[in-house]
C-alpha cells in the first residue's frame, strides 16, 4: 500500500509541477506578445501624432475640422492600447512570478503604489498581504509624476497648442508642442471649434463673420441721435443682410455709406425721404440747377433758360426742367422729372437709375416689384428705401475705384453721388469724422 501511495504522490507533484511550468510558459508568451502590442501602439501614437499636426495646419487653412477630429480620436485609441498593452504586461509578470512560488499555501499578488490616485503607479511589489493606503491590484503603467494626477506614464506628451487671443474658442495658429509655445498670445491646448478670422475681435470668427462689415443699432445711435429706435435698427438690419452682396464689406466703406446716406436723409429722421423742389428763393433756385436764371432777358433769348422767379413754389414744374432730357428722362413735357426725383437714403434719381435699380432687384429678391412704373415705393417701403440706396453705392460708387479703400476721399465720394459742386461737403465730412470714431465692424 505505501508504495502504491508514494506512486500516486509523486504522480501529483509531477502534475503540479508540470502544470506550473505550463503557466509559466504561457505567462511568458503571454508576456512577449504584450511587449509587441505595446511596441506597435506607441507606433501608432507617433504616426497619429505626426497626421494631427498635419491635420490642424489643413483645419487651420480651410476650417474643415472633420480630419482634425478623426486623427484626435487616432491619438486617443493608440494612448489606450499603450494603456492596455502595458497592463497586461503587468498581469503576464504577475502570473509568472505566481508560477514561480510552487504550490505552497501562500498566494503572493502584484501591488502598485499610486500615490495621486490616477491609476499609473511608481512602485511595484508582489506580496501577500495588501500593503496600505496608495497601493493598489491594477494599474495603466508607470508613473512618471506620482505627485501630479494630470501625468501619467507621459509628462510630456506631444500635443496641439491653440493661438486664442481674444479667448473666443477659435485659433488664429496652431503648434504642435509638449510644451506650451513661448511666443506671445493666449495659448490653449483645449481644441478649438476652427480657424478665427480674426483673433483680435470676439465678435468675428469665422471666414464669413470677417467677410462682413456688420453694424448695430446701438452703433448707428451715435451718428443719428435723433433718428427712432425702429428706423435705426430696420436700417441695422438691412445693410448687415445685403452688405456683402453689395460690396459694403471693410468698416471704410461702411463709414462712407453712412455719413453720405446720413447727409441724404437729414440724419435719418426718417427712411421714407423724397426730395423737395419746392423753392422759394429764385436766387437759391438758379444756384442749385444751371437752367434756372435771375435774369429776365438771358430767360427770354435762350429757350433752355428759365426765369426762376416764375418757378417759385412750382415742385413739379423745377423737377420737370433741371430733370429733363436725360438718364431716360423724357421731355418737360413727359414729367419724368418730377415722377423720378430722388427717393431712398440715396435720394434715388433718374429714370434710367430707377430700371437699372428694378433690373437687380426683380432677378435678386422680388421679381414683381415695378419701380419704374410706382417710383413712390422707395419713399414708402422703407426696405427698398435702404435697398436702393446700397445698390446705388455699390454701382455708382465702389464700382467705380480699383481700391476703394485706398483712394476714397469723402471729396471724390461726394462728386460720385451729387456731382462737381459738392454739394453739403461739409456736413458730409462732419459725419464721416465722427462715423470714423464710433464705427467699426462687429
Amino acid at each position: 500500500m505505501g508504495v502504491v501511495l508514494f506512486d500516486i504522490g509523486n504522480q501529483i507533484q509531477t502534475l503540479d509541477i508540470t502544470a506550473s511550468l505550463q503557466q509559466s510558459l504561457a505567462a511568458q508568451a503571454a508576456l512577449e506578445q504584450a511587449r509587441q502590442a505595446k511596441a506597435q501602439a506607441e507606433q501608432a501614437l507617433e504616426q497619429a501624432q505626426q497626421e494631427l499636426l498635419t491635420a490642424m495646419e489643413i483645419a487651420a487653412a480651410t476650417g474643415n475640422n472633420v480630419q482634425l477630429t478623426q486623427t484626435n480620436l487616432a491619438q486617443a485609441a493608440a494612448t489606450g492600447y499603450i494603456s492596455t498593452a502595458t497592463t497586461n504586461i503587468q498581469q503576464a509578470n504577475q502570473l509568472l512570478g505566481n508560477s514561480t512560488q510552487g504550490t505552497g499555501t501562500t498566494t503572493l499578488t502584484w501591488y502598485y503604489l499610486d500615490l495621486d490616485g490616477d491609476g499609473y503607479h511608481r512602485a511595484a511589489q508582489q506580496r501577500s498581504t495588501h500593503p496600505g493606503i496608495g497601493w493598489s491590484s491594477s494599474t495603466n503603467g508607470l508613473d512618471c509624476d506620482d505627485d501630479d494626477p494630470r501625468w501619467g506614464y507621459d509628462c510630456n506628451p506631444v500635443r496641439g497648442w491653440f493661438l486664442d487671443n481674444d479667448s473666443d474658442g477659435y485659433h488664429a495658429i496652431v503648434q504642435m508642442s509638449s510644451t506650451m509655445p513661448t511666443a506671445p498670445g493666449r495659448w490653449t491646448d483645449v481644441i478649438t471649434k476652427g480657424p478665427d478670422c480674426d483673433d483680435n475681435d470676439a465678435n468675428r470668427k469665422t471666414a464669413e463673420d470677417c467677410e462682413l462689415c456688420k453694424t448695430s443699432k446701438e452703433d448707428l445711435k451715435t451718428l443719428f441721435p435723433a433718428a427712432s429706435d425702429t428706423n435705426l435698427e430696420t436700417l441695422s438690419n438691412t445693410i448687415n443682410k445685403y452688405a456683402k452682396s453689395l460690396g459694403v464689406d471693410t468698416k471704410i466703406k461702411l463709414q462712407h455709406l453712412l455719413s453720405q446716406t446720413g447727409h441724404e436723409t437729414g440724419g435719418y429722421g426718417t427712411l421714407q425721404v423724397t426730395e423737395s423742389t419746392y423753392w422759394t428763393t429764385a436766387s437759391k433756385l438758379a444756384e442749385t440747377y444751371t437752367k434756372f436764371t435771375t435774369d429776365s432777358t438771358a430767360a427770354s433769348k435762350d429757350v433752355n433758360l428759365y426765369y426762376a422767379n416764375d418757378y417759385l413754389k412750382n415742385s413739379k414744374g423745377v423737377a420737370n426742367i433741371a430733370m429733363c432730357c436725360n438718364y431716360h428722362n423724357g421731355d418737360v413735357a413727359s414729367g419724368d422729372g418730377y415722377k423720378y426725383r430722388g427717393r431712398g437714403i440715396m435720394q434715388l434719381t433718374w429714370k434710367a437709375n430707377y430700371e437699372d435699380f428694378q433690373t437687380w432687384y426683380n432677378a435678386n429678391n422680388d421679381p414683381d416689384i415695378d419701380v419704374v412704373t410706382n417710383p413712390d415705393l422707395l419713399s414708402t417701403d422703407n426696405n427698398l428705401a435702404i435697398l436702393s440706396g446700397l445698390w446705388y453705392f455699390k454701382t455708382r460708387v465702389l464700382d467705380k475705384y480699383k481700391d476703394f479703400d485706398k483712394e476714397a476721399t469723402v471729396d471724390n465720394v461726394t462728386i460720385k453721388i451729387n456731382g462737381k459742386k459738392k454739394k453739403g461737403l461739409a456736413d458730409r465730412k462732419a459725419r464721416f469724422n465722427k462715423a470714423k470714431e464710433n464705427i467699426n465692424c462687429q
